[in-house]
């Protein structure tokens, strides 16, 4: 694997993927799916077909379909890791509506399958760039709106975030995730007049975040500086200031 493609380190993390899939089974319903489903509220009510980018195995599908004002006429759900895919297709082989393939957001052509809406939560900051979504997104008339849940602020900011506390070897050519931050003026940059942006608050849950805990077997391995917490009011990960919102682009007709 070549550097430029070590960013995906979710390939390694089997144990997310059980979580991911134990949230779907157990009928977890995440706070920000809640709030990614009020902001679609927000803004439509029209029959969408979506698009998940980094969808795992569905689990913000059953929150979007059950509480979304208009219609979801189909879901497809993307991910980079086949489990999760896989676990997709066999928890909802019964929904004739559902499916799910594997692919990557930095090439969002060879995944895209005619979907009017685009949704994404929590992934993009995690992919080294969003320039080829943003550049797609322009591009493809049939894309008539995206809701985001990303991390936004005044600037553009790339972070690296090395994950091996145990090992400093090729630093910030392995072992990293990306956090990156986007700025609304960089979404501008790529769609022209006939959009409109809006970006609304992220939805927190500042309880669930306190309770939030590193196994002691894990203070010093892999996952010790990838759990959220409060610091005076905001969100970090680790040393990183996490500021999450929603932003939501409508192609006017």
């Amino acid at each position: 694997m070549s550097h430029e493609e070590n960013w995906n380190y979710f390939k390694q993390d089997l144990e997310y993927t059980d979580v991911l899939n134990n949230r779907l089974v157990d009928k977890v319903e995440m706070v920000s799916a809640h709030g990614l489903v009020e902001v679609m509220n927000n803004c439509t009510n029209s029959s969408l077909s979506l698009l998940d980018l980094g969808s795992g195995p569905g689990h913000y599908f059953p929150v979007i379909d059950n509480n979304y004002n208009g219609k979801v006429h189909s879901y497809h759900g993307v991910d980079i890791v086949e489990q999760n895919v896989a676990n997709g297709n066999n928890f909802f082989a019964s929904n004739d509506r559902v499916k799910f393939s594997e692919g990557d957001v930095m090439r969002p052509s060879d995944i895209y399958d005619g979907e009017s809406c685009i949704v994404s939560a929590n992934t993009l900051p995690h992919v080294p760039s969003i320039a080829p979504l943003m550049k797609f997104i322009s591009n493809t008339k049939s894309i008539e709106c995206f809701f985001f849940r990303l991390l936004l602020g005044s600037e553009c900011v790339q972070i690296k975030k090395h994950l091996k506390s145990d090992s400093f070897d090729n630093l910030f050519e392995e072992n990293y995730q990306h956090n990156n931050i986007y700025s609304l003026d960089y979404f501008r940059s790529f769609l022209d007049d006939s959009w409109s942006l809006d970006v609304y608050p992220d939805r927190i849950d500042q309880k669930m975040l306190e309770n939030h805990s590193i196994p002691k077997e894990k203070e010093n391995s892999f996952y010790s500086n990838r759990v959220s917490r409060f610091v005076n009011g905001s969100i970090f990960k680790g040393e990183v200031h996490m500021p999450w919102k929603y932003i939501v682009g409508i192609r006017n007709k």
